[in-house]
């Protein structure tokens, strides 16, 4: 039985760097702009307050650091966002794991938030 569960943990993480790679490379080279939230967040990084009217700080701040590091190509947008994306689909697999205990639905879980259009 630990062997399946190691299996199922494995499945996971290349579940989830599948998905990293491919919704990061997909609107990378498929989109001709970014969405303008990405360029919102990139105009509010260039002065960094404590907070805006719309979201915290940390919106802009991490936009603003890989600006810094990668410069202006887009694709990074995409990774970052797949970043906190598959951060994410982490967080629910191990809360998932302390509800339920068994790990197979844990990965049921994060399969079943993977199929909300708007998570994306």
């Amino acid at each position: 039985m630990n062997v399946l569960n190691r299996n199922i943990s494995n499945i996971f993480f290349i579940f989830a760097l599948s998905h990293l790679i491919i919704w990061t490379l997909i609107p990378s080279l498929t989109n001709k702009n970014l969405p303008l939230d990405t360029i919102e967040a990139l105009a509010w990084g260039s002065n960094l307050d404590w907070g805006f009217n719309k979201h915290p700080p940390m919106s802009a701040f991490f936009p603003e650091v890989f600006f810094q590091i990668f410069g202006s190509q887009d694709w990074v947008y995409y990774l970052l966002s797949q970043i906190f994306v598959v951060i994410a689909f982490y967080y629910v697999f191990k809360f998932a794991f302390e509800i339920f205990r068994d790990l197979k639905l844990s990965l049921i879980s994060v399969l079943l938030l993977v199929s909300i259009y708007l998570f994306l």
